[in-house]
């Protein structure tokens, strides 16, 4: 039962991030060929640049949402140590995932830098 209830509550959390966007910016639609226009003079690094803020919006809502199902988790864990402990594992694991991703990308930003020679803020 207790499982039923924490994958209810995981989905609506998920449900939820995906809505809460599209309700804030309802008043605006960008044009459909904003992020990849046809006929496009698009470089690699340039393609590169988008694929890497792609990823990097993906592991940050995914480490997110599992720091938020951890802490559910060591809520839900009622006393109980071996299911705390295996919470604050899996925080430990999801801050550590989110820590690992940003110093990816401070790697990435400084090679840019360097083959470029100007900053390009992702």
């Amino acid at each position: 039962m207790k499982r039923k209830l924490e994958l209810k509550v995981l989905g609506s959390l998920i449900m939820a991030s995906f809505l809460a966007p599209s309700l804030a910016f309802a008043y605006w639609l960008p044009p459909v060929n904003q992020f990849f226009p046809t006929g496009s003079t698009d470089t690699v690094l340039t393609i590169f640049i988008r694929i890497v803020q792609w990823m990097m919006l993906a592991i940050g809502f995914i480490a997110i949402m599992y720091i938020i199902f951890s802490g559910f988790q060591y809520i839900t864990a009622s006393g109980d140590e071996d299911k705390a402990e295996k919470a604050r594992k899996n925080l430990t694991y999801a801050i550590a995932g989110l820590a690992i991703a940003l110093i990816g990308y401070v790697i990435l930003y400084t090679i840019n830098q360097i083959v470029t020679g100007t900053p390009t803020y992702y």
